[in-house]
């Protein structure tokens, strides 16, 4: 069921309880927005954060035959995530998983929430934080509540700075009711304070007047819920209008994300970058600080005529991955062209790119590895113009593209 549409029933389903007679307790039922036991299928979950391989696996797992897991972690916070950027705004929900990891040691693992807003700002909301035993499987649940101006959200799994593969099971995203039970408020332990999650949960519940006094006999609906009416159905009522304008609004807005995507890289794609560069263009401001590195492939035509396709796509994927260890939490990576690649970030990252960029070109893949790259950035000086600053990228990647090729280079 569309999780919009749940919500509406429930909020009618509160208002049915209020109205009516009956000295019944309200309890409004968690309602389910995603959930997987990965029997079969890895339950909408992808390799946004890092380029890692997803499989299912049934030499383990907490129910049932199989689990998700997930290798070739190249980062602590490369891990399995699944796109949230269709909740509810404004609403609370509830996240619950099991992880595992067969390291020989203790692991700090944590379920982390991605968000970036209209402002092109990103925001990591921490949900849950465990110590982890190996070959154990441990509960991570928390609660978070969505922003309102969120156009992209991602959740994620990351350790605290290990990079051994990941297993997850039975995960469930659920809205958190607005009656009856109260939100369970989790502790999220430091990285050197090892005590378990402390957990409480509270009910309320209404309980209808004891009174029988003719006055009271007279009413076939009790005062106080007379008035908890009275001042809920206008609340109601504003909440639906809500929903319903968000939803015409992220029909207008929101790019879906999968389309977003680059599949062979998992960096966000042409169409995406495009989407971003018009709204930085319409909001002049919002280039203040603003840095863009571009990347090009050098000698891919060759590479695939010599050494095959596969090599050529596999160079393609490096570079990707190389500007999103770079980059990390700190930008977003597009890949705009066969073999080119755009990175803005509110931060630098050409020491950090150069240095990711020495280690890669040190390793051989059976191929020549070269790359041009250009930086450029918003001079607090000038009025700020994205195009502009992406004219002096291209001329800085230009330049260095020239110097790359003068060099002897093997092929």
């Amino acid at each position: 069921m569309n999780k919009k549409v749940s919500t509406l029933i429930l909020m009618a389903l509160i208002l049915a309880s209020l109205l009516s007679g009956y000295s019944t307790k309200i309890h409004a039922e968690n309602s389910v927005v995603k959930s997987s036991d990965f029997e079969g299928s890895t339950g909408g979950f992808i390799n946004t954060m890092g380029n890692i391989s997803l499989e299912l696996c049934n030499t383990v797992s907490h129910s049932g035959s199989s689990c998700l897991k997930a290798t070739n972690r190249k980062q602590y916070w490369h891990g399995p995530s699944i796109d949230c950027s269709d909740l509810i705004p404004g609403t609370s929900y509830r996240v619950q998983l099991f992880v595992y990891h067969e390291n020989s040691v203790p692991e700090n693992v944590s379920c982390t929430l991605k968000t970036t807003d209209s402002t092109y700002s990103e925001s990591y909301t921490p949900i849950s934080y465990m110590r982890t035993e190996p070959n154990t499987w441990t509960e991570l649940s928390g609660n978070f509540t969505f922003a309102d101006d969120t156009q992209v959200a991602v959740l994620y799994i990351e350790t605290s700075g290990d990079t051994t593969d990941i297993y997850i099971d039975d995960f469930m995203l659920t809205i958190e009711p607005a009656y009856g039970n109260q939100q369970t408020t989790e502790t999220l332990s430091p990285a050197y304070d090892y005590t378990p999650q402390q957990q409480q949960q509270t009910e309320n519940i209404y309980e209808p007047s004891t009174d029988t006094s003719d006055s009271t006999n007279s009413f076939n609906i009790p005062i106080v819920r007379i008035i908890m009416t009275i001042t809920i159905i206008p609340i109601l009522v504003i909440t639906l209008f809500e929903i319903i304008k968000n939803i015409i609004q992220n029909r207008k807005n929101n790019v879906d994300f999968t389309d977003a995507t680059d599949e062979m890289t998992q960096t966000f794609n042409k169409t995406a970058f495009d989407e971003q560069i018009k709204e930085l263009s319409e909001n002049p401001m919002l280039c203040k600080g603003i840095h863009i590195t571009i990347c090009d492939i050098n000698y891919l035509e060759n590479i695939n005529n010599s050494y095959g396709t596969n090599k050529g796509d596999d160079a393609i994927a490096r570079c990707g991955q190389l500007l999103m260890n770079a980059v990390g939490s700190k930008g977003t990576v597009y890949r705009t062209d066969g073999d080119e690649f755009i990175c803005l970030s509110q931060v630098s990252i050409k020491k950090r790119f150069e240095k990711e960029l020495q280690y890669e070109l040190s390793k051989y893949e059976g191929y020549p590895f070269s790359i041009a790259v250009g930086y450029a950035n918003h001079n607090n000086g000038d009025i700020p113009d994205i195009n502009i600053i992406l004219e002096k990228a291209y001329t800085d990647m230009r330049e260095n593209k020239k110097i790359v090729k003068n060099a002897p280079v093997v092929l």
